[in-house]
């Protein structure tokens, strides 16, 4: 009598090399920045790729939504200060390039920090709307003015767009303690600089013209 031998009895290697995963080899790579408030709907499921990898690393203990929250964007503040990176929580150039490191080896890290080739004016009474131009702006740009900062600003075709301030307060990184004062702006000439997710840019000067009048509240 013929027995009929099982088809994976007949191979006798069939189990000789154990089944490993294919999910540790997929590397992680981000190509969009994402902030706050993004969603995978456009984003060609990127929100959920960075919550995986947030999630599989520990610094997110909740699975992947496709909405870019609050909880995530503590997960990326973490995972940025870990890497010496600035702790704004937008995941741009260099934090995706630090992701893919992680995930995939060792890759050459993007240096196009942005870079200020002129302002216009570079002179006026604060009130002055001055236009910065130069190379590496993104989506979120502080611009450094004195002291402190105006603000992020988003780069139109190159170029930011700000006001001269009449007073500012110290600049203080997310979640670092700071203190809570204003200084005037009065006349002399003070140092702008643009910073993002890629650097922090050169240092330009800016002459205030006039001594401001109004007194911080």
């Amino acid at each position: 009598m013929t027995v009929a031998v099982p088809a994976f009895a007949q191979n006798t290697n069939a189990f000789a090399t154990p089944y490993v995963s294919t999910t540790a080899a997929i590397c992680t790579n981000i190509t969009t920045t994402l902030s706050y408030g993004a969603h995978d709907e456009g984003n060609g499921d990127q929100v959920t790729l960075l919550q995986n990898f947030l999630y599989k690393r520990n610094y997110l203990n909740v699975s992947a939504t496709g909405y870019f929250g609050s909880l995530t964007r503590a997960a990326v503040r973490v995972f940025q200060r870990e890497n010496g990176l600035a702790a704004d929580g937008v995941v741009g150039v260099q934090t995706r390039a630090h992701i893919y490191a992680k995930d995939c080896g060792n890759t050459p890290l993007p240096t196009n920090a942005p870079a200020i080739t002129a302002i216009t004016p570079t002179q006026g009474p604060s009130g002055t709307t001055v236009t910065v131009y130069g190379t590496g702006f993104t989506a979120h740009n502080i611009v450094h003015f004195a002291i402190g900062s105006v603000g992020t600003i988003v780069a139109q075709q190159g170029s930011i767009s700000f006001t001269v301030p009449s007073s500012i307060g110290p600049y203080c990184k997310p979640m670092q303690a700071c203190p809570m004062y204003l200084a005037l702006i009065n006349a002399g000439t003070y140092p702008i600089s643009i910073e993002n997710e890629n650097g922090i840019s050169n240092t330009v000067q800016f002459t205030v013209t006039n001594n401001s009048s109004v007194i911080p509240q």
